[in-house]
C-alpha cells in the first residue's frame, strides 16, 4: 500500500461541504480541500497509474483525467455549487476523451465507488456489443461467471450511488426476437461496467489503489471480449 494521504479529516471536509455548498464557503476552505481531497485523489490516480502500466490493458490518469468540482448550472439542477463527492477516471488514452474499458472512482462521504468497463456508448457500439454477446453466448455467460465468482457484476438500477437505471425497460430497436433469451437482460443493458461500493475505511488505509488492481485483474477476459467486439463488430 503506498500512502496517498486520505484521512478521516478528507469525509468530514465532505460532510461540511454538503451542509455548506457555496461559493464563499469553498473560496474560504479551497487550500484545505485541495490538501485533503484533490491532491490525495489525483496522487491516487498517479499511483495507479503506474502500478497498472505493465499489464496488457494499461490504464493511466492524473489531474487531467479528474473531472471539475463545480456543478455546471446547466446540466445540474439543485442549489448545489459543487458536487458533494470528487471524481476521477484511469483510461487506456490517459485522458478523459474514452469510453472503452475504463476506470471510474467516486470518493463520497460514505466511501463511495469504483467502476470499470464500457461506459457511455453510442447506439452503434452498443448494438455491436450486443451482437457479439449474442454471437457468443457461452463465453459470454463463462466471463460472467467468472466475475460473479470475484464477487462483480453488472448491477440494472444505480439508485444506490444517485445514478441513473442502466438498463432499458424494453428491448432495443432490432433486437425483439431476442426477448426470451437469457441474454435478454445484458441486450437491455446500456452500459457494460461493473459498480463496487467502497468503505471509508479503504480509503483512509491507502488500500483503494490494491483494489482497483484486483479488478482489473478479474475484469480481464471481459475487458478482451468488450474490446474485441467494439473493435472488430465480430
Amino acid at each position: 500500500m503506498t500512502d496517498t494521504g486520505f484521512s478521516q479529516k478528507s469525509f468530514n471536509l465532505l460532510e461540511v461541504l454538503r451542509a455548506n455548498n457555496t461559493k464563499d464557503w469553498y473560496a474560504a476552505h479551497r487550500a484545505t480541500f485541495k490538501d485533503h481531497l484533490l491532491q490525495p485523489f489525483e496522487d491516487m490516480l498517479v499511483v495507479t497509474s503506474e502500478r497498472l502500466k505493465t499489464r496488457e490493458f494499461a490504464m493511466s490518469g492524473g489531474a487531467q483525467t479528474m473531472f471539475r468540482q463545480n456543478r455546471d448550472a446547466r446540466f445540474n439542477k439543485g442549489p448545489d455549487a459543487y458536487h458533494r463527492y470528487v471524481s476521477g477516471m484511469l483510461s487506456p488514452s490517459g485522458t478523459k476523451l474514452a469510453s472503452h474499458g475504463v476506470i471510474y472512482a467516486r470518493l463520497t462521504i460514505t466511501g463511495g465507488f469504483l467502476s470499470m468497463g464500457f461506459h457511455d456508448l453510442s447506439t452503434q457500439q452498443l448494438n455491436k456489443m450486443r451482437d457479439h454477446i449474442l454471437q457468443n453466448p457461452d463465453k459470454f455467460k463463462e466471463i460472467i461467471a467468472q466475475l460473479q465468482d470475484a464477487g462483480l457484476g453488472f448491477p440494472e438500477d444505480m439508485d444506490p450511488f444517485d445514478l441513473p437505471s442502466l438498463t432499458l425497460a424494453t428491448m432495443p430497436r432490432g433486437y425483439a426476437d431476442h426477448k426470451d433469451s437469457d441474454m435478454a437482460p445484458f441486450i437491455r443493458r446500456k452500459s457494460f461496467a461493473i459498480f463496487e461500493a467502497q468503505t471509508k475505511k479503504i480509503w483512509i488505509d491507502n488500500a483503494i489503489t490494491d483494489r482497483i488492481l484486483e479488478i482489473h485483474a478479474a475484469m480481464d477476459s471481459f475487458l478482451r471480449f468488450g474490446t474485441h467486439a467494439l473493435t472488430t463488430g465480430q
